[in-house]
């Protein structure tokens, strides 16, 4: 198995931020466990056996499924299955590893084997503790950190996953926050806006490597992303549409 990437962006993660302190350990140990694809075994047993192969006789497969739960809460993870087989995958895999194979080890996810809830060996209670044990191992003063979609999760999305070139957001202003807050009602799915910002990575004339006439040294930023164009569509469904890829 490869060795994995770990960016600087994840100490101020507010996403890893809402794991309990063992779910973030689980994280960390998955990544070195799923294939290139970000793909990976969901079942509980098979995740407690290979995140914890060494803890196999102290840690209870009850545990494990709760901090699994809480990745799947926090919208880091999706499960689906393919032939009674679960399986997972993580949702910003491309963002932040590089592939090496060409192929996955397993199916890939479609839109119709994407289970929308938790695993389904999963009991209610460990969801619901999972969301308590989460709650109380971040609460500061009563305070929750905000659940996706919400403008300040966007924000950090956008730092974590679009390419250096850009510029990061360093002033989350009430006018960003006010934009951010519009279009993600309009568009809520939270990979919508991971396969968004992989596109720019595609893009060398967004990342600013490629100047084109009438464009200068154009590159895209947060702020140009969440507007519309003379066209207006709004330029991020161009974006995802792949309009601005290479070739």
């Amino acid at each position: 198995m490869p060795n994995r990437i770990i960016k600087e962006s994840s100490r101020t993660s507010i996403t890893l931020n809402q794991l309990s302190d063992g779910a973030e350990r689980m994280f960390w140990r998955l990544t070195t466990v799923a294939d290139d694809f970000g793909r990976f075994e969901a079942h509980p047993s098979v995740l407690l056996a290979q995140c914890f192969p060494l803890r196999v006789d102290c840690l209870k497969i009850k545990q494990v499924t709760t901090w699994f739960n809480e990745m799947i809460a926090c919208g880091l993870v999706t499960t689906y299955v393919v032939n009674g087989k679960q399986l997972g995958f993580f949702n910003t895999w491309e963002s932040h590893q590089r592939k090496r194979a060409d192929n996955s080890k397993y199916p890939a996810p479609t839109s119709d084997n994407i289970c929308r809830q938790a695993p389904s060996n999963a009991s209610e209670s460990s969801i619901r503790e999972a969301r308590v044990d989460n709650e109380s191992s971040i609460s500061v003063n009563g305070a929750q950190p905000p659940m996706w979609p919400h403008p300040e999760l966007l924000i950090e999305k956008y730092n974590s996953e679009t390419p250096d070139e850009l510029s990061a957001v360093e002033k989350v202003t009430p006018a960003r926050i006010a934009k951010a807050r519009t279009y993600l009602k309009t568009f809520p799915d939270i990979e919508f806006w991971s396969q968004t910002f992989a596109e720019i990575h595609k893009s060398t004339f967004l990342r600013g490597l490629r100047p084109s006439n009438g464009h200068g040294s154009f590159r895209a930023d947060f702020d140009w992303l969440l507007t519309k164009g003379k066209d207006g569509t709004e330029n991020l469904v161009k974006v995802w549409e792949g309009k601005y890829r290479d070739g």
